[in-house]
């Protein structure tokens, strides 16, 4: 079967979701950390233990990752800020995937809002921002 997935990229991934539940609920928030939260949840898929509820999927997202440049950066991730252990987080697709969604989601968070007034956000303008 060929791999369809090859080429997916995590961060623009990320970040299209994120841009999507903003659309869809920034205005159901008064601050910028309890968005982030619950974005996070949604975007990466910890609020369930699945972002594609499909190992196969999720075999093929995390497969290329596993052998490309972030790799080392991500392991540290994990280890030094989490505190958990790598074999754990290996031990299935779906779970290795979630990690590497929230790995990223802080990254793609901190680089569309850090600097960005949460009252005033224009979400159509940061989406054409980022194109």
């Amino acid at each position: 079967m060929e791999n369809f997935n090859e080429n997916y990229d995590y961060f623009e991934a990320v970040q299209s979701d994120i841009l999507d539940w903003l659309d869809d609920n920034h205005e159901d928030y008064s601050d910028v950390d309890s968005a982030r939260d619950d974005c996070e949840l949604a975007v990466t898929g910890n609020d369930n233990g699945s972002y594609t509820c499909n190992s196969y999927l999720a075999a093929e997202y995390v497969r290329p990752f596993i052998f490309g440049d972030e790799w080392c950066d991500f392991t540290d991730f994990v280890i030094n800020d989490l505190g958990a252990d790598m074999a754990k987080v290996m031990e299935d697709a779906e779970t290795l995937d979630v990690y590497v969604r929230t790995w990223v989601f802080g990254q793609v968070w901190s680089d569309l809002l850090d600097d960005k007034d949460w009252d005033d956000l224009d979400v159509v303008a940061l989406r054409k921002a980022v194109a």
